[in-house]
């Protein structure tokens, strides 16, 4: 595991597990939101965050959190990675997650966030988490998966599934 990229709904615990992979394997991470966005949510040029997505995949090794589509880069993250990690769980336990994260930070940025965007959960958001990102992103995602990828993929249709895994990694990388 060198080029890592986590993927998955809103709300699903990309940002936690990709800093879980952080810890456990000393490896770089990019919230790829941190380049996607400026304050107050407004979305960043697109020239400029494939800039930054590029000069960061430069790297040697590095973990890449988000699904976020901006030209190609997509289907070239998912071409460079060599290990995919894709939480495929239930929307409605990406709401309750997006739930709790908002109760956590409501009002001040995390640090998997760009500067200045705070911590929210109204209506389109809700939207996305329920309706457009099953419908339409996800939809996206895994045909290119399918198609591109020729590394090692972890899909996790439950939380218990993706902890299991975090504690067998970790004793591993323990012994």
């Amino acid at each position: 595991m060198k080029k890592i990229l986590v993927l998955g709904g809103s709300g699903a615990g990309k940002s936690t597990l990709a800093k879980t992979l952080h810890k456990l394997l000393f490896i770089p991470i990019l919230h790829l939101d941190n380049i996607f966005w400026e304050k107050d949510w407004i979305r960043r040029d697109d020239s400029l965050f494939i800039k930054d997505l590029n000069e960061f995949m430069k790297q040697e090794s590095y973990i890449l959190d988000g699904n976020h589509i901006v030209g190609d880069t997509l289907q070239l993250r998912i071409e460079e990675a060599d290990t995919i990690f894709f939480l495929n769980f239930n929307r409605f336990i990406c709401l309750y997650g997006a739930f709790k994260r908002y109760l956590k930070y409501k009002s001040v940025t995390r640090d998997s966030m760009a500067d200045g965007c705070n911590e929210k959960l109204d209506f389109g958001f809700v939207k996305w988490i329920l309706w457009d990102y099953p419908k339409r992103k996800r939809k996206i995602i895994i045909p290119i998966i399918k198609k591109e990828f020729k590394g090692n993929l972890y899909i996790f249709n439950t939380r218990r599934r993706l902890i299991d895994f975090l504690q067998e990694l970790g004793a591993k990388k323990n012994d």
